[in-house]
């Protein structure tokens, strides 16, 4: 199992037995991740993605941007992204990181 999708059954396990509320305590335990690396935040919003939850995702990509996480050049072509991709915030931000023309 790789690590990311670890990650996403981590947060799948937590949602779970903590219910919708459980997602606060999700965020704050990852936000101390994002804060100490650009690159958590774009961690956290592929876990949301993939947990079909657009508005946080796009949360943290917007993050992401702020902080300049050099992961985001993968935004185009990264699979992962599928859940989101055809949401217009996507394209937006495709364009904001220089992707798209």
């Amino acid at each position: 199992m790789s690590f990311r999708r670890a990650g996403a059954e981590a947060t799948r396990y937590r949602l779970r037995e903590h219910g919708p509320g459980g997602e606060s305590a999700i965020g704050a335990s990852r936000s101390t991740v994002a804060i100490a690396q650009p690159e958590g935040a774009t961690e956290i919003a592929r876990l949301y993605a993939n947990l079909n939850r657009p508005d946080s995702a796009f949360l943290w990509l917007d993050r992401a941007y702020e902080r300049r996480a050099a992961a985001l050049w993968r935004l185009k072509w990264d699979s992962a992204w599928k859940p989101i991709r055809s949401d217009p915030r996507f394209q937006e931000l495709l364009k904001k990181v220089g992707l798209v023309g």
